[in-house]
């Protein structure tokens, strides 16, 4: 996976490594205002408005006063369902419930307003402007799923055994 992160300096794009600060237009309505969420233990934040409990951090990363340590590991598609298998066993975060989420459910952390990343970044520190992977599978083909791309808030399909971060989730 490329782990190169892309900016704006003077209207031009370049890449800098490891940039994961988004850049955020103020004027512009903000999705997701902080109140919608509630962080009720170390590691996990809670939209109150739809009832899911994310991970704080990618997999791979740890949370650690309040910030996501690390970095998140890449998986193809089968291997984050079986990273979320394993999280489970291991009763990630004192929960066994952990699941890939939704496209639809991953769309909600988009932060329309931000880009890279396209996500609330003091909620979900250290997220990267690159891919996640969902659990919904391609209707077009039985060789890709959707992701969201968290650099820009877009989403589409990509081959199931390409490489793409993970956000766990689990409901309420």
């Amino acid at each position: 996976m490329n782990k190169w992160m892309t900016t704006a300096i003077s209207g031009v794009f370049v890449m800098l490594p490891g940039v994961v600060h988004a850049e955020c237009v103020e004027s512009l309505a903000v999705a997701k205002p902080d109140y919608q969420y509630a962080e009720y233990q170390s590691g996990m934040v809670t939209d109150v408005e739809v009832g899911l409990t994310w991970q704080k951090c990618s997999l791979g990363q740890e949370a650690v006063d309040g910030e996501c340590t690390g970095e998140p590991a890449d998986y193809n598609w089968h291997q984050a369902h079986q990273a979320a298998e394993e999280a489970n066993a291991q009763m990630l975060l004192g929960h066994n419930d952990w699941r890939l989420p939704s496209v639809a459910e991953l769309r909600t952390l988009v932060a329309k307003n931000c880009h890279a990343p396209a996500i609330n970044s003091t909620l979900f520190p250290g997220t990267p402007s690159a891919i996640y992977w969902s659990s919904s599978v391609s209707a077009a083909d039985h060789i890709g799923a959707w992701f969201v791309s968290f650099n820009n808030g877009n989403e589409n399909t990509y081959y199931k055994d390409s490489s793409a971060y993970v956000r766990l989730v689990r409901n309420h």
